[in-house]
């Protein structure tokens, strides 16, 4: 589980490719996921700030490189 000030993502590697298992968000925060040919990603959003969770696998596991713009 990947935990963030705007909500929390649930993740799980098959082969080398990542997948969203779910994406729950913060109070106030609003959530959208998309996937793209770079792989998965997860937006939490409230008000001005933005928080942004791409994910990538790494020996199986889920590996999170989280952006915060606010």
């Amino acid at each position: 589980m990947i935990a963030t000030a705007g909500g929390t993502v649930l993740a799980r590697c098959t082969g080398d490719r990542p997948e969203v298992v779910s994406a729950t968000p913060a109070q106030g925060f609003r959530v959208q996921t998309e996937d793209d040919d770079g792989g998965p990603r997860v937006r939490f959003r409230a008000g001005q700030t933005r928080i942004e969770v791409k994910l990538t696998c790494a020996d199986g596991r889920p590996v999170a490189a989280v952006a915060t713009d606010d």
